[in-house]
């Protein structure tokens, strides 16, 4: 039995603070198992989606915490950023800026998403949802498809090209009977010779728009794959019509399949 009225005071102070500490850390682990994780980011009116990946979580002034945090388009490197989230009785707010100095400003909703706003380093801003992902699944959702959204693949070929013929008397006629094909705007642009690039008049009108992005050189076969007006590969050869451009058609298109499934369509 403590007698002296000094240690009966410290030991209450000890044990105020020792509570105070376990609520904390109890606190502090409910945070880490509700926020560490990897959220995907998609933008209103953008195809390509962002990652944004938060490791750890340490306590910061007032009711924020500061987050250990990388950022960057879905399936590049992530770069470190500053992310800060502020708990509040009205939810978590969650601020984010990049090195390049976009912005992102969002509250947590109650099924778990972040929505707000994003705002580009120029100023453009456009409504962003962020869902929480699991790692193994970031490959599946590096686009966003909608509905009315377009996939056009453009092949460059030539006339003197071996590698060309071969690919269009294999690869080509089983791409076109393929279920891919009802999904995907198939264009071939062809020149009688292949060491000469491709020039803007080669391109038809609704085409030439893509003429700079496509990058097309004195190679062939070769080809661009885009998303309404978004290239998202340039690539040549055989080799990466097996191994890069049929697993991204299979993706986009069965991304597209869902955008127009009943469900999502009402």
């Amino acid at each position: 039995m403590i007698r002296c009225p000094i240690m009966k005071c410290l030991v209450g102070v000890f044990i105020c603070l020792l509570i105070t500490v376990e609520a904390q850390e109890s606190q502090g682990s409910g945070y880490e198992k509700r926020y560490v994780s990897s959220w995907l980011g998609v933008v209103d009116g953008e195809v390509l989606t962002r990652t944004l990946t938060i490791v750890a979580l340490h306590p910061g002034p007032g009711n924020t915490l500061e987050a250990d945090a990388g950022y960057g388009a879905t399936g590049s490197d992530l770069l470190p950023v500053r992310c800060t989230l502020r708990v509040g009785e009205g939810g978590t707010r969650l601020s984010m800026t990049s090195i390049f100095g976009d912005r992102i400003e969002a509250n947590e909703h109650s099924d778990g998403w972040f929505i707000g706003t994003y705002t580009s380093k120029s100023g453009d801003s456009a409504s962003i949802t962020l869902a929480r992902i699991w790692e193994e699944d970031l490959h599946k959702n590096r686009y966003s498809l909608t509905g009315d959204a377009k996939i056009t693949l453009i092949y460059f070929g030539a006339d003197d090209c071996p590698k060309s013929a071969r690919w269009e008397a294999k690869d080509r006629p089983a791409f076109l009977a393929s279920s891919m094909r009802s999904y995907v705007d198939f264009r071939t642009i062809k020149r009688r010779v292949h060491n000469r690039s491709p020039v803007l008049a080669d391109f038809p009108d609704d085409l030439k728009w893509i003429y700079e992005e496509a990058e097309a050189g004195g190679v062939s076969p070769y080809f661009v794959v885009a998303v309404g007006r978004t290239v998202v590969l340039r690539t040549y050869g055989g080799h990466n019509w097996d191994g890069k451009v049929m697993p991204l058609l299979k993706e986009l298109c069965a991304r597209k399949k869902i955008a127009l499934s009943p469900r999502l369509a009402e």
